[in-house]
């Protein structure tokens, strides 16, 4: 029995070599493929909850950027009002005194430097903000989620330090804003006779106008963000590696503040403003039965809807309003301040815009990668 066994194997001993090799690499390969997909498997959970994770942390960083641009453009609104303060020329207006040409000319010009400095702060404002807030969240999250970086995170004081930067233009910046603007709008607007008819579109002119004139301007606030909005870099009592670290953002932020894609952004943004401003004051032209064109104040209101039915439809482009009505409306515009539950229309308008907050977006996903590229 043995020796047929005996037999048996050395006739089919290639057979069972054959086999046993054919086996034992199905088993490796069968091991090895198990293996690298449990690998792959956890390489996709781990690439999966990273996402939720950045995903999470940008919307929160993103509702910080919010708040905080609401906090603070109340602050700046009140800046600007006072910088440009109109109070003096209108009491003086309603008291009589003084050449009464002269004030309103001044008024004019006033007016227009108010609501011209709300729209270029408050889109610099959400500019630097959205930017350093998503710089600033992506080293965050980038220096969590990998432990050889985590002890590179800066301290609280250098997070504070770094966001904190934006105050020197609400201190300063924001008079040398409002001086450039003052300077083209009255080169803008010296001969414009507060009898001169205005319709729709010479409004949006004059705003054009005062666009165009900064922009050629060697300090064009929209082409040198940087320098209106951050200080030069500040000494701060900060340990040696968040000293590193500051010095290395600082000037990222200002690369990015700089960039041709940031300029190309606010210029295109500043013109959706001012747009947006000629359609808040087409709510006030109203034309009358007999043809003349009433301009209703917010305080007076709005006629009812069965007053203005009974009127003939007159197209609102085509209605012209002297320039003296025009002023007090769009001093208005600048005066009103957000109801308790609504926020001002002149700050909301920037954060619902589609192009900043791609910005943030893709800044914030840009820095929360080891590799960056810009």
């Amino acid at each position: 029995m043995l020796s047929k066994l005996h037999g048996f194997m050395s006739r089919h001993k290639r057979k069972f070599v054959v086999g046993g090799l054919v086996v034992g690499g199905a088993v490796l390969v069968t091991t090895y493929a198990q293996r690298k997909l449990l690998k792959w498997q956890e390489k996709e959970a781990q690439e999966f909850f990273e996402r939720i994770q950045r995903e999470s942390h940008f919307k929160s960083t993103e509702r910080n950027c919010n708040l905080t641009i609401t906090s603070l453009s109340e602050t700046l609104r009140e800046t600007i009002l006072t910088l440009v303060n109109t109070e003096d020329v209108l009491s003086k207006i309603r008291s009589g005194e003084g050449n009464k040409i002269e004030l309103w000319d001044n008024l004019k010009v006033m007016v227009f430097t108010q609501i011209s400095t709300l729209l270029y702060a408050g889109l610099m404002l959400v500019i630097v903000l959205r930017i350093q807030l998503n710089v600033m969240g992506g080293y965050l999250f980038r220096f969590k989620m990998e432990a050889h970086d985590s002890d590179q995170a800066p301290s609280a004081a250098c997070q504070e330090c770094y966001l904190s930067l934006c105050n020197y233009f609400i201190n300063q910046g924001i008079k040398d804003l409002c001086s450039i603007i003052d300077k083209h709008v009255r080169l803008v607007m010296k001969d414009m006779s507060l009898k001169e008819k205005m319709s729709l579109q010479d409004i949006e002119q004059i705003f054009w106008s005062i666009q165009s004139s900064l922009s050629q301007d060697p300090l064009d606030p929209l082409k040198h963000l940087s320098k209106y909005l951050l200080q030069p870099f500040p000494p701060e009592n900060l340990a040696m590696r968040d000293t590193v670290f500051m010095k290395k953002i600082f000037y990222e932020t200002i690369d990015i503040l700089d960039s041709a894609e940031v300029v190309s952004l606010a210029e295109s943004s500043i013109k959706r403003c001012y747009s947006n401003t000629v359609d808040r004051i087409t709510a006030y032209y109203i034309p009358s039965p007999n043809g003349v064109v009433q301009v209703v104040s917010r305080e007076n209101g709005f006629r009812t809807q069965a007053e203005q039915e009974d009127e003939p439809f007159k197209n609102v482009t085509e209605l012209r309003v002297p320039l003296a009505k025009i002023v007090p409306i769009i001093h208005g515009l600048a005066k009103s301040s957000a109801s308790t539950r609504q926020m001002d229309t002149w700050i909301e308008q920037y954060l619902v815009m589609d192009k900043i907050n791609t910005l943030g977006a893709n800044l914030y996903e840009a820095f929360s990668y080891k590799q960056i590229s810009l």
